[in-house]
């Protein structure tokens, strides 16, 4: 998902839309939100062919058709979260054991696929002290293993692209722009990555 405008003012959108003749390839993505009485609105472009759902502050509240193209989203508040999704379920596109990165050779781990390398490039973590944030990968950290629907309700400033060296459970959106849940324990490290679209704060 690419942002394709920002910050605009309330009748704004209709006028930009009307304009921009990408909406037609993909689907397009109109967040509004609301603070002290004005609105301001974001416009993304996300490559995408089929059905999708939008979650707000972890609910879903709208399945799209394809047909349509357009997603329009009412943001409850400034700092509302908004999540949308290829499936409204919670599933698995790959699992990890990341202990694999520590081999001799091989540094790097591009989550969407599984793969690893002794190289960063198109990869989602490196190892090295921690595990590094690559290419454009952010983490929170959160209590308990997350589902699906508690990364899609992390607020915007607790996401980072800080090295992960503390034991704990985290959420991640990967670099091709899916969630996902990374644990670090005694027994090792373990990522799972999610079936879905990239989620916007």
């Amino acid at each position: 998902m690419t942002r394709s405008a920002g910050d605009l003012a309330e009748a704004a959108p209709a006028a930009y839309l009307a304009q921009d003749g990408r909406r037609q390839e993909g689907w397009t993505l109109v967040v509004t939100r609301r603070q002290d009485g004005a609105a301001r609105s974001e416009v993304f472009s996300i490559a995408a062919d089929t059905k999708l759902y939008a979650r707000t502050d972890g609910q879903t509240l709208q399945t799209f058709d394809p047909g349509k193209r357009l997603i329009t989203i009412e943001a409850r508040t400034a700092d509302s979260t908004v999540a949308v999704l290829d499936s409204p379920e919670d599933p698995v596109r790959t699992k990890d054991d990341l202990q694999a990165t520590v081999l001799p050779g091989v540094t790097d781990v591009d989550l969407d696929t599984g793969k690893t390398s002794g190289k960063d490039k198109g990869s989602d973590m490196h190892a090295g002290r921690g595990l590094s944030p690559r290419n454009g990968t952010v983490v929170a950290q959160t209590k308990g293993r997350p589902s699906l629907g508690d990364c899609a309700t992390v607020k915007p400033e607790a996401w980072n692209d800080q090295s992960v060296t503390s034991y704990g459970d985290y959420c991640l959106i990967t670099s091709e722009g899916r969630f996902g849940a990374l644990h670090i324990g005694d027994s090792g490290r373990d990522c799972t990555i999610r079936q879905t679209a990239v989620g916007t704060q």
